[in-house]
């Protein structure tokens, strides 16, 4: 009925489709929680991808893991990318970047950093770490 080549070439499918419905799980799991993440914070989730796998052997056993970008917005111009690790389908990190606060207006964070509008023109002159 079945000799040792149709059950092993049987098991070697069944292993390709257990590992593409486990990378598909993992990746739709990933997008939930960046878009959990970012509507947390108030901010707009814009997209997610897959940015690195790898596979290690560790002292507690097999360890996959996993690496997604995903794109967000903080004020609807500017574009910031965010990190999320897995291990075995686990979250086990979050990396953002530095970005603009959800209710900071532009005009607000640019009058912050403009220079002093004295006559010696020194952008430090108000500097109380400043050595003399």
């Amino acid at each position: 009925m079945f000799d040792l080549s149709s059950v092993i070439m049987l098991a070697g499918i069944a292993c390709i489709a257990a590992l593409f419905w486990q990378y598909r799980r993992l990746g739709e799991r990933a997008q939930l929680y960046a878009a959990q993440y970012c509507k947390q914070h108030k901010l707009q989730y814009l997209d997610i991808a897959r940015h690195r796998d790898s596979f290690r052997i560790s002292r507690r056993g097999p360890v996959w893991t996993t690496q997604f970008n995903f794109g967000f917005s903080s004020d609807r111009e500017h574009r910031y990318e965010g990190q999320l690790s897995f291990a075995n389908a686990r979250l086990v990190d979050v990396i953002m970047p530095v970005y603009r606060a959800p209710d900071e207006t532009p005009a607000a964070s640019t009058q912050q950093r403009a220079r002093p509008a004295s006559g010696t023109g020194s952008y430090y002159e108000n500097d109380t770490y400043r050595k003399h």
